[in-house]
């Protein structure tokens, strides 16, 4: 049995980890926050995921402080939900409204506070710092930032979904790193988007682009367009880890086609999780696999 020093140096570990990832791309930090509710508890866990949180708003960083603390909590509701037996779909659903709800209720009540054309004072305070990033010279941008900003809503949900993703596929990846084991997921090979989403992406691919509805709703059907590709996308994923497994492919290349597959042809991907609605491509996969399988056997 662990000593208390241990698990708390464990613990604090974990922490320091999904801080330090969550720094370069706070989607990181899911896995091992998810990583450190297995290993400590409901309680002991957000002592630990709210210490970074503490942490920023005393170095002044507020707006960090605020997003990481999403990322806790859209972390520890899924966790407890999948505790308490119920399945991702519904845990992440959940975990989805309640942090995204909280989100845009803080952006709400930011709102009411500013004047009336807010997307033209935002405009102007997200300008300098893309032109920073990007070494854009003075003069036009190349792509209209109020376009960039009426679609963040869906930029929210989306990364609350890849964090939820992460955190369920990889949690056993982030608890081998302080030596403990734990059996892998099966989630990663078997994440599947609801049948009726699909009415929901066609209905919004027709409102967005079909010349239907006036400019609010077409903006509404964007956003929401927007997160039905990120989870087809998701299911994509899922079908090439199956596949990949498949060819027996060592970890190192499987990582070198998914950085690949994923940062150059996201949209080839989130083709291949909408065919697999029809095409069902794992379980293709898996047959072929067992009567491969089965041949080599008989031959023996």
């Amino acid at each position: 049995m662990e000593s208390v020093g241990a698990r708390a140096t464990k613990s604090l570990f974990l922490t320091l980890w999904a801080t330090l990832l969550g720094a370069f791309t706070l989607v990181l930090a899911g896995p091992s926050l998810k990583a450190l509710r297995s290993y400590v508890g409901e309680e002991v866990y957000w002592l630990f995921g709210l210490l970074p949180v503490m942490i920023f708003l005393v170095c002044g960083l507020q707006a960090y402080a605020l997003v990481f603390f999403a990322i806790v909590i859209c972390v520890g509701i899924y966790a407890d939900l999948e505790e308490q037996g119920h399945s991702y779909l519904v845990s992440g659903a959940v975990s989805l409204a309640i942090t995204c709800g909280l989100a845009f209720g803080t952006a709400g009540l930011w709102l009411s506070h500013q004047e009336s054309d807010w997307i033209a004072q935002l405009t102007t305070q997200v300008e300098g710092p893309i032109r920073q990033a990007f070494s854009l010279p003075s003069g036009d941008l190349p792509f209209e930032i109020r376009d960039v900003i009426v679609q963040m809503p869906s930029v929210v949900v989306m990364a609350v979904l890849f964090t939820l993703f992460l955190a369920a596929a990889f949690e056993h990846r982030a608890l081998a790193i302080v030596g403990v084991v734990k059996k892998r997921s099966s989630f990663l090979e078997a994440f599947t988007v609801p049948t009726p989403m699909i009415w929901v992406f066609t209905l919004c691919l027709l409102v967005s682009y079909g010349g239907f509805g006036s400019t609010e709703v077409k903006l509404v059907g964007q956003n929401i367009l927007n997160i039905c590709l990120s989870l087809y996308f998701l299911q994509g994923v899922s079908v090439l880890v199956v596949f990949f497994k498949a060819l027996k492919l060592s970890p190192f290349w499987q990582f070198l086609l998914f950085v690949f597959l994923v940062l150059q042809l996201f949209l080839l991907v989130t083709g291949v999780g909408l065919l697999d609605l029809w095409c069902n491509f794992r379980e293709r996969i898996r047959l072929r696999r067992v009567g491969s399988e089965s041949g080599i056997s008989q031959s023996e």
